[in-house]
């Protein structure tokens, strides 16, 4: 047969081939199943969360993961009586979750296991408590929409995480929950929650080149944040303040804060601080620029420095 031929026979039938067993591994994936190996699934998955099959899908690395091309997982039925329930488990080391949908799930996403996990381009939205909940190290969750979760967009349970370039909103109270260490918050939007945008208790995390606007308390709010990092973030009317900070030794720095309800800047009362707050940009809040630990001359060991502001307590700051 004639070389050209064969190719314009060979080609077809190897994509439909190829498609076939897409196809079957789709249709293969019930609700309950861990998947271990590649997997696409092609159409929509509704799973009742009981006590026997508390999750919808697991997905074990490394050598599982889990496309939801077009398709979306979707939780009913919920048993209270269910452990840990979600709607996708990550185990093991270097499972992956891209594509789709996932809705109506106790938690939408749980990354547990060993870590190295990556969640990519999923919406999640209408959790009954968190969109994500992060229990293992090193995982990163890229360009996710995260929407109206019961409790908190993104929970951080862990060390050494990344959340990039994902939107975060309309959560009941924090778009970002951190409970630990060296976290990396990157080039996300977080807006229209009701609580914070991100709420921190932990040290050494990284807050960088964010965009949180119209959240309910605060834009940023370090509850507990030592020796971190805010910088280059955009804040915008948030009811109560733009960056509120509690902690210790933490650079804030380059911040855009905006037309929020109480303080552009808040350094709140914490004991012995020695933050740097530097080259920042607050106006049109009731207070630009706040330091509750200052006695009023100035005297107090943060570091107020080349900040642009129109109103301060005490105005001494600069």
């Amino acid at each position: 047969m004639n070389k050209k031929i064969c190719q314009r026979v060979f080609i077809p039938i190897l994509f439909a081939v190829s498609y076939f067993f897409m196809s079957v591994a789709a249709l293969a994936v019930q609700c309950g199943d861990t998947i271990v190996t590649p997997t696409v699934l092609l159409q929509d998955l509704s799973c009742d969360i009981t006590p026997a099959n508390p999750v919808a899908v697991t997905v074990v690395g490394p050598a599982g993961s889990l496309t939801l091309l077009n398709s979306e997982i979707s939780c009913s039925n919920i048993n209270p009586n269910a452990a840990d329930p979600a709607g996708v488990v990550l185990l093991g080391v270097g499972a992956r979750l891209s594509g789709g949908k996932i809705s109506n799930c106790p938690d939408a996403v749980r990354v547990a296991g060993n870590g190295f996990h990556a969640v990519f381009g999923t919406k999640i939205t209408n959790s009954v408590r968190y969109g994500i909940l992060i229990e293992s190290k090193n995982n990163t969750v890229t360009q996710a929409s995260i929407t109206f979760s019961g409790i908190d967009g993104v929970v951080l349970d862990s060390s050494d995480n990344t959340v990039i370039e994902s939107q975060i909103s309309h959560s009941n109270l924090d778009g970002i929950t951190i409970l630990n260490d060296n976290n990396h918050i990157l080039s996300n939007i977080l807006d229209s929650n009701g609580n914070d945008g991100l709420q921190i208790f932990g040290d050494n995390n990284r807050v960088t080149n964010n965009n949180f606007e119209n959240n309910g308390a605060s834009g940023i709010n370090g509850t507990a944040a030592d020796l971190s990092i805010f910088s280059q973030n955009f804040i915008k009317g948030s009811g109560q303040n733009g960056l509120e900070i509690r902690g210790v030794d933490n650079l804030i720095s380059q911040n855009i804060s905006l037309e929020n309800g109480i303080s552009g800047i808040l350094m709140a009362n914490n004991p012995d601080t020695t933050n740097v707050i530097v080259g920042n940009f607050a106006l049109d809040n009731l207070f630009d620029l706040v330091d509750v630990n200052d006695p009023g001359d100035c005297s107090a060991d943060n570091i107020w420095l080349d900040n642009t502001f129109v109103t301060a307590s005490p105005p001494c700051l600069d």
